[in-house]
């Protein structure tokens, strides 16, 4: 039986939603958007919970709705909920957010239920901001913006380009990253002034995409004259892991030597091939030896995303092939 929201109006302070969906039977559709674009709200009106202001919503006489995982914060809670949703063996199976605050082996286990319920032919309605979670497990992803729906479709082109709004929308918001090293040290004979990411045109930021060419850009000021200065840079992952190290010997490009009050600007280019995820930039001046001028642990911070999930911490962009052979 298929699950119908005929021009469906519902207003709920600030939000409006209008809706007008259809899905068959044997489906997970996977509901996602920003926090307050209406996927809670569909919910409960799939689920019977709430009636439209306007239009109607066909389908299941007795949809099973696990209620406390709409916004309840506690994971018992949740899990209670949703474990006396699926005793009930439902036609339509609604799942809220807060299934995300459930433990992996919790989630596995429930997945694995939703997608024998699926292949019994029920309609799980899963709604989540877990976009890897939703590829991987959804037949079909709604994405809702302002309580309208912005797209549907296929979970793999759907999330992409929900991703690429998300890092165009956060990418309007973001600044110069702040420098605030978690450690500093040196004998100051020079000083970093200024240290800066920036992104492909050239602007400040504290978000990349996977892939782009970006620039840490360094601001040397010299206190004494320094015969051979090296100047350089470590990325590191969210837990502290060395991704990518360089400098200027090892690039082959002399500074010094550098006299009292001279000043330089170095840009490390480099294409951004991370996975998504958090990462710092330390960055230090030395001599040959090791004898530091100044040197900036973890000094900034700046966020990598990608239009598409990827493991680990280098993205090598890997290109498959498949060819099909007799027998």
């Amino acid at each position: 039986m298929p699950l119908e929201f005929r021009d469906v109006q519902y207003r709920q302070g600030d939000l409006d939603l209008k809706v007008d969906l259809s899905f068959m039977d044997g489906i997970i559709v996977g509901l996602t958007g920003p926090n307050g674009a209406g996927q809670s709200l569909l919910l409960e009106l799939a689920a019977g919970l709430t009636k439209p202001d306007i239009g109607e919503v066909r389908g299941f006489a007795s949809p099973a709705a696990a209620r406390d995982s709409f916004q309840s914060g506690n994971p018992s809670e949740v899990r209670a909920s949703i474990d006396s949703a699926l005793e009930q063996n439902p036609g339509l199976l609604v799942i809220g957010e807060s299934f995300a605050l459930t433990d992996p082996a919790y989630q596995s286990k429930a997945l694995a239920t939703f997608h024998q319920l699926r292949r019994n032919g029920a309609i799980i309605l899963l709604a989540s901001h877990d976009l890897t979670l939703l590829e991987r497990h959804c037949d079909e992803v709604v994405v809702l913006g302002q309580g309208r729906v912005i797209e549907r479709g296929d979970p793999h082109q759907v999330l992409r380009n929900y991703r690429r709004l998300v890092h165009d929308s956060l990418k309007r918001s973001s600044s110069a990253a702040k420098v605030a090293p978690s450690a500093r040290h040196g004998d100051q004979r020079a000083e970093i002034v200024a240290l800066r990411v920036l992104d492909s045109g050239g602007e400040s930021t504290t978000l990349v995409q996977s892939g782009e060419q970006v620039a840490v850009q360094v601001h040397l000021r010299f206190r004494e004259l320094v015969s051979n200065p090296v100047a350089g840079i470590l990325v590191r992952s969210r837990i502290g892991v060395t991704v990518y190290g360089t400098n200027t010997e090892l690039e082959k490009v002399e500074v010094g030597p550098c006299a009292a009050g001279e000043e330089l600007e170095l840009s490390f280019r480099f294409a951004c091939n991370l996975c998504p995820g958090e990462y710092t930039v330390t960055v230090a001046s030395h001599d040959p030896d090791g004898a530091a001028h100044d040197w900036l642990e973890d000094a900034i911070q700046f966020t990598v995303n990608d239009t598409r999930y990827t493991a680990g911490v280098a993205n090598l962009k890997a290109r498959v092939t498949l060819e099909r052979t007799a027998g």
